[in-house]
Parts: structure tokens; C-alpha cells; sequence
């Protein structure tokens, strides 16, 4: 596929002159094999506008509401992920994601980006690492979703995208998206749906200190196992195992 792309150093610039108030344009520069099928730059603006009706759908956040923000996120995961239809090599390019909001010739990432992190009433107040400037994937807003959605995508599943529903923003920053085994599809489902059993998927089955132990058993064990080998039942045995080994000790 060829794909639009923008560098870190003109999106910059960019968000300076928004910032100001003085708005300039952005160029684009496309990559991808000649002749390939070109993304569709229009599906941003349809997948802008589905995040824009889910945001009114449910209401404002009162304060900084870390509930409301994981629900949020979960659900607007699955659109961005369903909308944009990326090749993951396109959404591995964090070039392609600076793009998205400061290339796709219209404002609204931004503004939603604004929205989620940024300070009322100050226009473009987010940090800038949640605008996409950023190398690391999970610290800009749609990458994060994109990443959220695919890493438990179900295509078999009456609703594809309903584990991306679960689970706190710690969970998915710190010990999913952060993390190397958190990129084992298997692996991030099975902590996912162990912490946030099918039961009561809004009711943690591990507080906060045992899901961060179980992580770092997770990264320990990772360093000398494979996870990429395992089955959906190794999967889940590992997950069960690293639990009543923290919460033994």
C-alpha cells in the first residue's frame, strides 16, 4: 500500500503555528511501491466523525474521569481500527500517524486530541507526544487506539472489538501496550480477560499491585520463553501460573 506520511520536524512546526493561531499546511510525502493501492485519505474524516458522534453518545467526562476515559478510549478503539482498515506495516510507520493529524487536511484529531488530554479552553494544550510526535505508538492517541483494538481483534466473535472494552487505562498503557509480550496477541488477551473475567468484566479479579507483579513475571519469563508459541490454553495456564506465583509469594 502507499500511504501519506509526515516528519516529526514539519508537524512540529505545524503544531507551533496552530498554537499561535497562524495555521499553515502541511506536505505530505507518500510511501509504498509505485502502482500499489493508495490509502483512502477520506476514511479519516469518516473515522473523525464516528469518534465525534461516540464522544456525544456519551456525554462529557466530569473532571478527570479515568473511568470514562478507558471506556472512551475502548470504544472508539474499534472504530479507528475498523475505519481506517491499515496494513500493520502502515500503522508500525509513526509517520503515518503524524500525518493523520497534522497532514489529512482538517483539524479534527486534533481537536479530539485536545479534547482528551489537553487543558479547557486552551487550543492544542495537549503535550505533544499525545498529537502523534512521538517514535513510541502507544503515547499518541490514535496510534494507541489502532494498537488497543488490534492487539485482541476477534474476527470470529459476534463483536470483533468487545475486549478492547475492558480493562483500565493502567492495564492497557502499562502492561499491555508498553510491553513486549503485550504484542503476543494470545498473551494480551489472556491477562486481559483474567484480570477482567467474561463474569464481571468490570470488576478487576486482581487489584493494581498484583496486576504490576504479575507484569513484571511476565517480562521476566518473556526474556527467556517464547510466547509467540504458545496456544490460547498455554496462554491462559501462563497467565494463571505467573498470578498464584505472585500472589503465593
Amino acid at each position: 500500500m502507499r500511504y501519506p506520511t509526515l516528519n516529526l520536524g514539519d508537524a512540529k512546526r505545524v503544531l507551533e503555528t496552530w498554537r499561535a493561531g497562524e495555521p499553515r499546511a502541511a506536505e505530505t510525502t507518500w510511501r509504498g511501491p509505485e502502482g500499489a493501492p493508495a490509502f483512502d485519505v477520506e476514511r479519516v474524516e469518516d473515522v473523525v466523525e464516528e469518534v465525534y458522534d461516540l464522544r456525544r453518545r456519551m456525554g462529557e467526562p466530569e473532571g478527570a474521569s479515568k473511568v470514562y476515559g478507558a471506556r472512551f478510549e475502548g470504544r472508539a478503539a474499534g472504530l479507528v481500527h475498523e475505519g481506517l482498515d491499515l496494513p500493520a506495516p502502515v500503522a508500525a510507520d509513526p509517520e503515518f500517524w503524524i500525518w493523520l493529524t497534522f497532514g489529512s487536511g482538517i483539524d479534527g484529531p486534533a481537536h479530539l486530541v485536545t479534547w482528551r488530554h489537553g487543558k479547557p479552553g486552551r487550543p492544542f494544550s495537549a503535550q505533544d507526544p499525545n498529537y502523534g510526535l512521538t517514535t513510541d505508538l502507544e503515547k499518541g492517541l490514535f496510534s494507541r487506539l489502532w494498537m488497543r483494538a488490534h492487539v485482541v481483534y476477534d474476527p470470529g466473535a459476534p463483536d470483533p472489538y468487545a475486549l478492547a472494552e475492558r480493562g483500565s487505562q493502567d492495564l492497557w498503557r502499562s502492561h499491555l501496550l508498553r510491553t513486549e509480550y503485550g504484542q503476543v496477541p494470545r498473551v494480551a488477551r489472556a491477562l486481559l480477560t483474567f484480570v477482567h473475567p467474561d463474569e464481571s468484566p468490570d470488576e478487576p479479579r486482581a487489584n493494581t499491585d498484583v496486576v504490576r507483579a504479575m507484569a513484571k513475571a511476565l517480562r521476566r519469563r518473556h526474556a527467556t520463553s517464547a510466547f509467540e508459541l504458545l496456544d490460547d490454553d498455554g496462554a491462559r495456564a501462563l497467565v494463571r501460573e505467573v498470578y498464584d506465583e505472585v500472589t503465593r509469594s
